[in-house]
């Protein structure tokens, strides 16, 4: 049994979902991204305490009280973020492919890591985590995740597979749109 399971989430943006999701399960959420200083970004003006507040408005926006913690301090370290009981360690500046270069992140992944939540990005995983059990994927996903097996070192389909829906309503006949963050696909399906 993992001491203080943690739910992963690479390419997290200022993206809360998990956190509203999973906080009556997880305690520790593990947050990494190459942003803000993403060559994809350079440009856009994106800053970390503008993706902070962000998150931060729309978690206070639901009721959960948000604080800093701890700023970055030092190369390797997480800027903690707490939300209720929950707090979420964020890695900014981390890109997928240099996860275990940073010893605070390895740490997490090697001890505390057990499900990686995935929407939008499919992550580099190029060593094993070791306690790995689940991952969470936007539903519509998983055919398309299929493709990227080599990315990981090791065979993700023996873990447990949960999709997840995100739906947007259109209007008051009940269809919807399901719209896959990873592929970029969008159904239109009847609503129930």
């Amino acid at each position: 049994m993992v001491h203080n399971p943690a739910l992963l989430y690479v390419g997290a943006g200022t993206d809360v979902r998990p956190v509203q999701r999973y906080s009556h399960i997880f305690k520790t959420f593990v947050y990494v991204d190459g942003l803000p200083s993403s060559e994809y970004y350079q440009d856009r003006g994106v800053t970390k305490e503008g993706m902070i507040s962000e998150m931060k408005k729309v978690l206070e926006k639901e009721g959960c009280p948000f604080r800093v913690v701890t700023p970055r301090g030092g190369t390797h370290a997480a800027d903690i973020l707490q939300c209720g009981n929950s707090q979420i360690f964020y890695f900014f500046d981390t890109r997928d492919t240099d996860m275990w270069g940073n010893n605070s992140l390895a740490e997490f992944l090697d001890k505390h890591v057990t499900t990686i939540y995935m929407a939008g990005y499919f992550p580099t995983i190029s060593k094993p985590i070791p306690h790995l059990r689940e991952l969470i994927y936007t539903d519509g996903c998983s055919p398309c995740y299929a493709e990227h097996e080599s990315m990981w070192a090791f065979d993700f389909r023996n873990l447990k597979h949960t999709g997840i829906l995100d739906y947007e309503a259109v209007d008051e006949t009940l269809e919807f749109f399901v719209d896959c963050d990873h592929c970029g696909e969008v159904t239109r399906t009847a609503g129930v």
